[in-house]
């Protein structure tokens, strides 16, 4: 990963979107709450996708549970937490990691090509993320740089006349989760 990925945001939600993945999705939330009772997959671009809200589930005590989906298509042996997005105007907003709108519960972050899913809960990344962030970041000519063994890059993004990169920091998965376990550990 030494280059600026490029992609169509609406592009990159409707191949998300289809139903392929969908029964992906639903393979894996079976699995991870075998007390599931309903699922509510919420496709459209709206204030639930701004809140990082992809499904919402509900198991069999009436608890409901609110998901984002992530998807990667490509083989990688890490997960991207997105923490920033910069647009052509110099505006900038929060990647979905550090986000004060998302009301999600967990991340389901899939690998499509190794056919595996890690159900992250989204408190304890966010947590890491923070207590983390100036370890692995540092913001440099308009952009940022990774300072320790983690990679930070852009991506490249478009939708119709608008465009953006997307700067996230890449964590191997074996490392995020083991300081993920980390954070749900107290001492006191």
């Amino acid at each position: 990963m030494n280059q600026i990925i490029e992609h169509n945001f609406y592009d990159s939600l409707a191949q998300a979107n289809t139903e392929k993945h969908n029964e992906v999705f639903k393979i894996v939330y079976r699995k991870m709450f075998p007390n599931l009772v309903h699922i509510q997959t919420l496709d459209n671009n709206g204030i639930h996708q701004k809140q990082g809200i992809d499904v919402m589930i509900v198991l069999n005590n009436s608890k409901t549970l609110t998901i984002d989906q992530k998807i990667r298509f490509n083989e990688y042996d890490d997960i991207g937490l997105e923490f920033a997005n910069i647009y052509a105007d110099g505006t900038r907003k929060a990647g979905w990691i550090n986000d004060p709108d998302k009301q999600c519960d967990y991340i389901a972050y899939a690998r499509i090509k190794q056919r595996k899913c890690y159900m992250l809960p989204f408190i304890q990344l966010k947590n890491l993320y923070e207590a983390n962030k100036k370890e692995w970041i540092s913001a440099q000519n308009g952009g940022y740089q990774g300072i320790s063994d983690y990679p930070v890059l852009p991506a490249a993004n478009r939708t119709g006349t608008s465009e953006w990169k997307t700067w996230s920091v890449y964590l191997p998965v074996n490392d995020l989760l083991l300081m993920l376990v980390d954070t749900m550990v107290v001492e006191f």
